[in-house]
């Protein structure tokens, strides 16, 4: 007949302190992350408020720039505008 085997008290109480301290870590870091502190949030420091005015572009605008030859001067770079080739079946199940 077999006997079943038997921890040792001194592995027992090994096992019981460890399953303790890895509960205990559990506990703390979930109280520390999910509740909410006791302590107040202090506010932070109030910044100065700047206030910036839209520019008004005159109504003459588009003529000197358009007209200027730095303007003329610019170039397109790439392939524009883009041409799109047909690309893979029209039916992708092939049940045509």
């Amino acid at each position: 007949m077999l006997v079943k085997k038997q921890i040792s008290d001194k592995k027992n109480q090994i096992l019981i302190a460890v399953i303790l301290a890895a509960l205990t870590g559990t506990g703390y870091f979930l109280y520390r992350n999910f509740f909410p502190s006791a302590v107040p949030a202090t506010e932070a420091p109030k910044a100065p408020v700047v206030v910036v005015k839209g520019h008004v572009l005159p109504a003459d605008f588009g003529g000197e720039l358009l007209a200027s030859p730095d303007f003329k001067e610019l170039k397109t770079y790439g392939n524009v505008p883009v041409k799109v080739k047909n690309i893979g079946k029209t039916d992708p199940f092939g049940l045509e």
